[in-house]
């Protein structure tokens, strides 16, 4: 059977066609991913400096936040058990379209180590997946967590947060995970074709439910930049350049965080 012929019921289509039908559009699975970490740090920044990163039909909010969130996952059920680590910033952003009205944060870039999901995330979900070095999250007596982003051998970002104290309070507990799990995702997914037509051009949003065990609150936060040439990592650095440009005039949150994670694609979707 040819794999781009509907066979009468919507399978959703990956290449290569060797992997067949991932899944049927109306029954997307849910992706659960057993155990998940992540370190955040958040900070406002300049509503005109980051204005330029969003595609038109996502506005930054009126004192846009950035989120940087690196993460590693274990336990991840279509990766046959095993894990992968990501590393993201985005920013607070709505859309407001003839459906769809809601307000979650605008990944600018993600970074991840794996292959199936830079690929997935990209084609299916609009993400803007980079190929990227992650380190694991390294944790010093809980008080301080750090993570780092490299291509190649050459620095592009390092998050680091210190101060951290566990967080005991069962009600502030759950509140982290309702926030991370109620705010959506925001993407663009955006294809060009061989003959410079644009093949997919439409925004998306992608939900998480998130199950936090354990939180450490920081003190405070600090995302540092490599700074590689283009004769080091070429492409990346026209990534790199104007986030390294993005001020940070306040750091508002910066945490630690353990428990695990299931990826909603039965509630992803195209926004319009």
């Amino acid at each position: 059977m040819n794999p781009l012929e509907d066979p009468g019921e919507k399978q959703v289509v990956i290449t290569p066609f060797a992997l067949g039908p991932r899944f049927h559009q109306d029954k997307r699975p849910p992706l659960v991913h057993a155990f998940a970490e992540h370190i955040v740090l958040r900070f406002r920044t300049e509503p005109s400096a980051v204005r330029p990163l969003v595609p038109n039909g996502i506005e930054v909010t009126e004192n846009p936040v950035v989120s940087v969130v690196c993460s590693e996952y274990k336990g991840v059920a279509h990766l046959a058990g095993n894990g992968y680590r990501r590393s993201a910033l985005a920013v607070s952003a709505r859309f407001c379209g003839e459906r769809d009205e809601l307000e979650g944060d605008f990944v600018l870039v993600a970074f991840l180590d794996r292959a199936l999901p830079v690929i997935m995330g990209r084609e299916l979900e609009g993400m803007p997946n980079q190929d990227g070095t992650i380190s694991p999250i390294q944790s010093l007596a809980g008080e301080r967590a750090r993570c780092d982003v490299s291509m190649w051998g050459h620095l592009m970002f390092q998050v680091d947060i210190e101060g951290a104290e566990v967080v005991v309070d069962a009600e502030a507990i759950e509140a982290i995970s309702k926030a991370l799990s109620d705010r959506p995702a925001l993407g663009y997914k955006y294809f060009m074709g061989l003959d410079g037509t644009v093949e997919a051009d439409y925004p998306t949003a992608v939900w998480t439910d998130h199950n936090v065990e354990s939180l450490w609150k920081a003190e405070k936060g600090t995302l540092q930049f490599g700074k590689p040439t283009d004769e080091d990592i070429a492409d990346y650095v026209d990534i790199l350049d104007p986030l390294r440009a993005l001020p940070v005039l306040e750091v508002t949150d910066a945490f630690h965080a353990r428990g695990s994670m299931v990826l909603r694609y039965d509630r992803c979707r195209r926004l319009r």
